[in-house]
């Protein structure tokens, strides 16, 4: 594979984007504010919402206009986890529900990276360069057909995993929506709506879809995936697997942190909020799995909570545990509501 060596064309290309992108957030911002002020249905909110669809046509055109190979890209990656981010760099889901301690506020650089991120390993054109060249070789000695076919299934593996990661983040505002409509007039409400503008900012994936509805949240829940395996032709055995594998890796994640919140934190809407964010997720990663993913997780918790490395931090803490208890009990009533769309009979 080739060594790509960062250019100064390719400083200059990042620099850009983080001035537009700057620009993009600052939108977001004042459309946040104008929401949590009631002027959500003014023009003022529809003028900036235009101005943001505005700037983000005009960010796709320089992504489009860039020759954003694999090496390329893996480069640019790797320089802003460099030079440009703080040592302690967050996953989407740890920064997600770790927003209101502000101990992570690079959205433009995580906005720049969810991006290239998406090119690298949702794009197509990418991930033929990822082959090796014998492969593709050995291929067309076949037949072209067989070329084709491998191609296929390469483009059908990137679908789905693109849809699995967006049915987690659609799911996770949807039981966002529910906490929101819960404490609408209280001190935690603006936190709450904060959480749905900062993560169509980051993640590209549900941005479009929270453009097109105004920032408003459906009180729907679609699980999509499906769909998109069914038009794919991918079997039921390797969707379920690709959704399990997903969902215990976001829960794990969820769990580590939801029951790391000590009880004295409760009594701040701190710490209420970064266990109602984490719950969400939580949620979310649970409705992805089967019950037998679930319960390998529930069982790798429990050893956990019994551990001496948990009981010396967490003895006299319940308040978490509780509420973990809750989101697994939960279950079956998140998937009553849950809307699966199909091609095939459930």
């Amino acid at each position: 594979m080739e060594i790509y060596s960062i250019t100064n064309k390719d400083i200059e290309f990042i620099n850009i984007l983080i001035e537009l992108d700057t620009s993009i957030e600052s939108i977001y911002e004042k459309l946040y504010c104008l929401e949590i002020k009631g002027k959500k249905n003014t023009k003022e909110y529809q003028e900036l919402l235009n101005l943001l669809k505005e700037d983000i046509f005009m960010e796709k055109d320089i992504y489009d206009n860039e020759k954003l190979t694999y090496t390329r890209c893996k480069s640019l990656i790797k320089y802003i986890m460099f030079y440009k981010l703080p040592d302690d760099f967050l996953t989407d889901e740890e920064s997600i529900s770790l927003q209101s301690t502000q101990i992570y506020d690079n959205k433009v650089l995580r906005r720049i990276l969810k991006k290239l991120r998406i090119k690298l390993f949702f794009d197509i054109n990418c991930a033929k360069n990822i082959v090796p060249k014998e492969l593709i070789n050995s291929l067309k000695e076949v037949d072209e057909e067989a070329e084709l076919l491998a191609f296929d299934g390469i483009h059908s593996g990137i679908e789905i995993t693109k849809a699995i990661e967006k049915d987690l983040y659609n799911s996770y505002l949807y039981f966002l929506n529910t906490f929101i409509n819960i404490n609408r007039e209280t001190t935690i409400e603006k936190d709450l709506i904060h959480s749905k503008y900062y993560l169509s900012f980051i993640n590209s994936l549900i941005e479009d879809d929270m453009l097109s509805s105004n920032f408003d949240i459906s009180d729907k829940l679609y699980i999509g995936s499906r769909l998109i395996a069914d038009l794919n032709d991918i079997n039921l055995n390797t969707y379920t697997e690709l959704r399990n594998s997903q969902g215990k890796s976001s829960s794990i994640t969820q769990l580590s942190q939801l029951i790391d919140i000590h009880d004295f934190e409760y009594g701040s809407n701190l710490g209420i909020v970064n266990s109602i964010l984490c719950q969400c997720m939580l949620r979310a990663s649970l409705l992805l799995m089967d019950d037998e993913a679930i319960m390998d997780v529930n069982s790798d918790l429990h050893d956990f909570l019994e551990s001496d490395e948990y009981l010396e931090n967490h003895s006299s803490d319940h308040i978490s545990q509780d509420i973990v208890i809750d989101c697994f009990k939960k279950v079956k009533k998140d998937r009553n509501v849950t809307n699966t769309l199909s091609l095939r009979l459930k």
